[in-house]
C-alpha cells in the first residue's frame, strides 16, 4: 500500500487539507481569525481530508479509487470557491496563501488518479498474460 505513488499523493492531500484548517483566514482589528472559525471552509476541508484518507485504504478497488480522485478534484474546486467567497467579504485583510491549498489539493488528486490509472493498466496487462 505505501509503496504506491498514489498513496503518497493522497496522504499529502490529507496533510494539505488539515494544514489549511489552522491558517489565518483574515485579520480584523488586530485579531487573527483562523479557518476553523468558518463553518463552510472547515466542513469542506474536513471532508476533503477524510475522503483522501479513505482513498488510501481503498487500494484493492482501483476503479472506485479513480472515481474518488475525481470527487476530490471537484471538492478542491468547491473548496477554492468558498475561499473566494470569503475573500470577497474580507478582501482588505485576507490571507492570500489560502488560495494555494485548494490548488495544491487539486494537483495532488490529479496526480493520484493518473498513477492509479497507470497501476490499473499494469494490472490489466498482467491479466492478459495469464
Amino acid at each position: 500500500m505505501i509503496q504506491r505513488m498514489q498513496t503518497l499523493f493522497l496522504f499529502l492531500i490529507v496533510i494539505v487539507a488539515t494544514a489549511g484548517l489552522f491558517m489565518n483566514l483574515y485579520t480584523a482589528e488586530g485579531t487573527s481569525h483562523i479557518v476553523l472559525e468558518n463553518n463552510n471552509i472547515t466542513l469542506i476541508s474536513s471532508i476533503l481530508s477524510t475522503l483522501a484518507l479513505v482513498g488510501i485504504f481503498m487500494f484493492g478497488n482501483r476503479r472506485l479509487q479513480i472515481k474518488l480522485c475525481y470527487g476530490l478534484m471537484l471538492l478542491s474546486i468547491v473548496y477554492g470557491v468558498f475561499i473566494g467567497i470569503d475573500y470577497s467579504k474580507y478582501s482588505t485583510n485576507f490571507n492570500m496563501m489560502l488560495f494555494g491549498f485548494p490548488t495544491i489539493a487539486f494537483i495532488l488528486a490529479f496526480l493520484a488518479q493518473h498513477f492509479i490509472k497507470k497501476d490499473l493498466k499494469l494490472v490489466e496487462s498482467a491479466d492478459r498474460l495469464r
